[in-house]
């Protein structure tokens, strides 16, 4: 195993592309391509092997910023995303389905169904304590609604941040930096409308 001097450094973003970058995550939600079944379990899939196939990076990460114990930082971070991925992957299709709701009398014989439909572009903000459970949980979330995705790292965890940014980065997927409040609060200016995924990093 590496040790953290060894780890890539946290690479920087631009981050007056963040514009540009949004618009072209809800340009891609708009062609309707992340709304089919094939199209969510394809992204569940390849994000659990993402989680699978870098497991010893992600926990060496995990320990060069938070001193967490391999063990620790496999159970409590990574293999509990791994766990609920699958579990996601086995109910999205009943997930997915209409659900019969109640019909006003005044409408009969008409029949009502609750109908979930994806939003767009989805900006996750994940804290520190658990830097890769409360970014890629959320993250799959996310995809399997059928949503595109922001997902910003703390900047308190620059090693785990940039090991994601690494794995994640690319359609659907994309990387900034994770920002100081008054930088951060002009981000989400540009999420009024729902969220492909993208990750931002955290400066130096």
């Amino acid at each position: 195993m590496s040790t953290a001097a060894s780890l890539p450094p946290v690479p920087h973003a631009d981050v007056n592309g963040i514009p540009d970058l949004v618009a072209r995550l809800r340009e891609r939600f708009q062609t309707g391509e992340t709304h089919p079944l094939a199209w969510r379990l394809a992204q569940l899939k390849a994000l659990e092997s993402m989680l699978r196939d870098n497991q010893d990076a992600l926990v060496e990460a995990l320990g060069a910023d938070l001193r967490k114990p391999a063990i620790e930082g496999y159970l409590t971070d990574v293999g509990i995303v791994v766990s609920e991925i699958a579990m996601m992957r086995k109910k999205l299709r009943a997930w997915m389905k209409p659900q019969r709701a109640a019909t006003p009398l005044s409408i009969q014989p008409a029949k009502s169904f609750v109908v979930r439909e994806p939003l767009g572009v989805v900006l996750i903000i994940a804290p520190w304590n658990y830097p890769v459970q409360l970014a890629i949980a959320p993250l799959a979330a996310a995809l399997a609604a059928g949503n595109v995705a922001v997902v910003k790292p703390s900047e308190l965890t620059p090693h785990t941040s940039a090991t994601l940014a690494r794995l994640l980065d690319g359609p659907p997927l994309a990387v900034i930096p994770a920002l100081a409040p008054p930088a951060a609060a002009a981000v989400l200016e540009h999420f009024q409308r729902p969220p492909l995924l993208r990750l931002l990093q955290p400066p130096t």
